[in-house]
């Protein structure tokens, strides 16, 4: 798998799966020993995250805000502010959306020979409710009653998807043109970025936005990107905010009573610090000759 190009966390899956017919073949007596002991699956190595810094994330969203009601500016917005995936975007159905404000990820868009099919979330944990900024459910809110508005007046009843076509047979927003009209989106407007990057972007200002330390926040974020564990979420989110980071310096100067800040009094002459301890020439002098008693005595041992 791994000369055919996968990448290692997918070589990991299979690889643990056999492990595991090999150690129950030994327990029925029909193995000696696990082959699998013996290999080593290839080493995963963390990939970089790539999240919006604040100029750019807020840049974006006011573009895309321009763009609504059109179902890109629709699916930026949302990627944004609850960090859903694109599979999980383009599955939302109208029913998914609460009247309390919040929208449930009930569904995805999978990926097949035959084209893309609506299957389950990713996980059980990624079955969730989310709930949305004022300015996103608003929108949304009215985006649905001109979809009833439209369906009404041709006798017509059902449940589109949000993004989709507006009809019975509603036709989801194909999450692979989804990202290739993101990618024109961003070209435009000079970000580098994928549309995966958007939920990246969403978890990492959660948790650089909040009180980390508290461990039901944390859980919060978890809930929200639709994670099996906290772990999970700060072993991915949690040191990839340059920002943050900057910020946690004040907190460890904080942890001392003086000053830190840079003595403003002007360099000698020489161009170097003044010492911080100075010494008379008697006292170097006695210095250097015990420094040398020192030496002979050890020069002797």
């Amino acid at each position: 798998m791994s000369k055919d190009g996968y990448a290692p966390k997918s070589v990991a899956k299979p690889f643990r799966l056999l492990k595991q017919a090999m150690k129950w073949a030994v327990a029925q007596d029909l193995l000696v020993k696990n082959p699998c002991d013996f290999c080593k699956p290839p080493k995963r190595v963390k990939t970089p995250i790539n999240a919006l810094n604040r100029e750019d994330r807020t840049r974006m969203m006011r573009l895309a805000r321009a763009a609504q009601p059109q179902p890109l500016g629709m699916a930026v917005e949302l990627a944004l502010t609850t960090g859903m995936r694109r599979g999980e975007v383009c599955a939302l159905r109208w029913s998914d959306l609460g009247d309390d404000g919040t929208i449930t990820v009930s569904h995805a868009l999978g990926n097949a020979d035959g084209g893309f099919y609506e299957k389950e979330p990713k996980t059980s944990s990624s079955r969730r409710t989310i709930p949305l900024t004022a300015h996103t459910f608003q929108q949304l809110t009215a985006m649905r009653a001109e979809s009833r508005r439209h369906m009404a007046e041709f006798g017509l009843a059902g449940d589109p998807y949000i993004l989709g076509t507006q009809e019975p047979d509603s036709r989801p927003y194909n999450p692979t043109q989804l990202g290739k009209d993101f990618a024109a989106f961003c070209k435009m407007t000079g970000v580098s970025c994928t549309f995966h990057d958007l939920r990246h972007t969403f978890a990492t200002m959660m948790i650089a936005g909040g009180n980390a330390r508290y461990a039901h926040y944390v859980r919060t974020v978890a809930s929200y990107l639709g994670h099996a564990s906290v772990s999970m979420t700060l072993n991915i989110y949690a040191d990839v905010d340059p920002d943050a980071k900057k910020a946690a310096v004040s907190k460890v100067q904080d942890c001392f009573d003086m000053d830190f800040d840079l003595d403003d009094e002007p360099a000698p002459a020489t161009g170097l610090p003044a010492p911080g301890i100075s010494f008379t020439v008697e006292q170097l002098e006695a210095m250097l000759q015990a420094a040398k008693a020192q030496q002979a005595m050890a020069g002797v041992a």
